[in-house]
Parts: C-alpha cells; sequence; structure tokens
C-alpha cells in the first residue's frame, strides 16, 4: 500500500505494524499517565521507522487506498469501528486526550514519506469526522468544517525553507499549496503562487496563475508577482507567451519600469 523506505526485514516490518496497531487499540483503556507513554513510543517508532509506523496507522484506521475509501464515503458503504469524534476532534485542543497528536503524527509522516498523499489523507478525515452529519447541510457549513483540518495540518508540518527544489520534494511543495488554498484563510492564493516561484516551479506557477486569474482574485498583483519572479531568475523567453497571457489591460509601461 505504502511504499517507502525498505525494510529491514519482512519480520521486522510487520513487528513494528503490530505494535503501532496495539498502542491505539489499547488507548481507550490507558489512563492518562500511561498514554503519554504510549505516545512517546509510537513518536520514537515514528522518527525510526516512518514507513512501517504509517503502514501501522493506516492498518489500524483501516486503510488501504485513500481513494477507494474516500469513494465508500460518498455512497455511505464505509463501515468502521473507530469513534471518529475522538480520534480526530475539531481541533488540535479537542482531541480526546487517548489521541491527542496522532492526526498530526500522520500529516508529518506523509508529508515526509508520501506528500502526494498528504492532502487526501486530510480530506479523508474530513469526511470521516463529519461520516454521520446530515447530508442535508449547506455547502458553507461543510466547507467550514473542513477549514481546522487543513489547518491543523499545516501548522503541524516541519518549518519550510524557500529554495529550488528537487524532483522528489515536489510533492511535497504541491502538498503544502494544495492544504494553503483550502485552509480557508484569506490572502492565502498570492502566499501558494510565491511559494511555487521562491521554489522555482514555473509551470506550476503559471497554472495556479491562470485558475486565480480565472477566480477573479487580485488580477495586478498576480501578474506582476509572475513577471517579477521570471524576470529575476532569467526564465521569461521560455514561458513567455503563458506570462503575458497573464497581463491585465491596464498594465502601463511604466508599471513594468517599476518591478
Amino acid at each position: 500500500m505504502l511504499a517507502g523506505t525498505a525494510p529491514s526485514s519482512a519480520t521486522s516490518t510487520l513487528r513494528i505494524r503490530d505494535e503501532v496497531c496495539e498502542i491505539l487499540h489499547c488507548f481507550n483503556s490507558t489512563p492518562a499517565t500511561e498514554s503519554s507513554v504510549r505516545v512517546q513510543r509510537l513518536e520514537s517508532l515514528a522518527a525510526d521507522f516512518p514507513s512501517e509506523t504509517l503502514e501501522g496507522l493506516f492498518d489500524y484506521m483501516g486503510i488501504d487506498d485513500l481513494d477507494s475509501v474516500i469513494e465508500s464515503m460518498k455512497n455511505r458503504t464505509w463501515e468502521t469501528g473507530i469513534d471518529w469524534k475522538k480520534f480526530l476532534g475539531t481541533s488540535a485542543e479537542n482531541v480526546d486526550f487517548h489521541y491527542a497528536g496522532i492526526f498530526e503524527l500522520i500529516c508529518c509522516l506523509l508529508y515526509c514519506v508520501h506528500p502526494e498523499l498528504l492532502f487526501k489523507y486530510v480530506q479523508f478525515c474530513q469526511r470521516a469526522r463529519n461520516y454521520e452529519t446530515s447530508a442535508g447541510d449547506s455547502l458553507f457549513a461543510r466547507r467550514s468544517r473542513e477549514y481546522p483540518f487543513c489547518k491543523r495540518a499545516l501548522e503541524c508540518l516541519p518549518p519550510f525553507v524557500s529554495a529550488r527544489v528537487t524532483p522528489a520534494s515536489v510533492a511535497a511543495v504541491k502538498a503544502r499549496v494544495q492544504l494553503m488554498l483550502s485552509s480557508g484563510d484569506s490572502h492565502v492564493e498570492v502566499g501558494s503562487l510565491r511559494l511555487y516561484l521562491n521554489c522555482g516551479l514555473w509551470q506550476n506557477a503559471l497554472d495556479l496563475a491562470k485558475q486565480l486569474v480565472g477566480q477573479n482574485t487580485t488580477h495586478f498583483e498576480v501578474f506582476t508577482e509572475v513577471l517579477s519572479a521570471f524576470l529575476k531568475a532569467g526564465v521569461l523567453k521560455e514561458y513567455q507567451a503563458q506570462v503575458w497571457s497573464l497581463m491585465p489591460d491596464k498594465f502601463r509601461l511604466q508599471d513594468l519600469l517599476s518591478l
């Protein structure tokens, strides 16, 4: 299911996964003092064996493939024995004390091992948390409940260093942008665009800029951010057709000279 670093042996991988599941199964019957010890053990396993720990966490949650689980939720055919209100809460502060930090731990593991799955996992948590919620809720109500999960994921991720990324880390940048754009925070659109630009992900930046302009985001600001970054990096010639297609009608020569 989750391909990560090569395990030392099939036996040790299974042992770690089983220990992770055992820790989580014991949470509900564990006093608060022992619960903190179990969480520390879980964090230790995550630090030493991130891929195996992640697989154990997903085993406990009954997740084999996020896409198929989310589809089952849509069809109301998904079943689980987990109390998601306790497991996830609605914020980091009101999670049941037994499960404090588990959501954040999984997000960090995914970000490091499988960043391409991070946003899907947050979507899964949103659906799991509201699985029993009335289907008649308004779109605004459903979106409002989604924001804390995206924010919680962003807040727990390691600090991001803006630099030209390697091919292996592109997925991590994309995951962070997806979370930013779905966080519900104001003015994140241009910040997300800057993240792509600062990382030298030129085509990703252009694709996002086209979406933002189409959504009536501040057209002038989006264009000047893109044009300035492409000029400074010396890559405008390669992408000039796409960049100039973003130019607002009222953009003037003096605006260009001020960049």
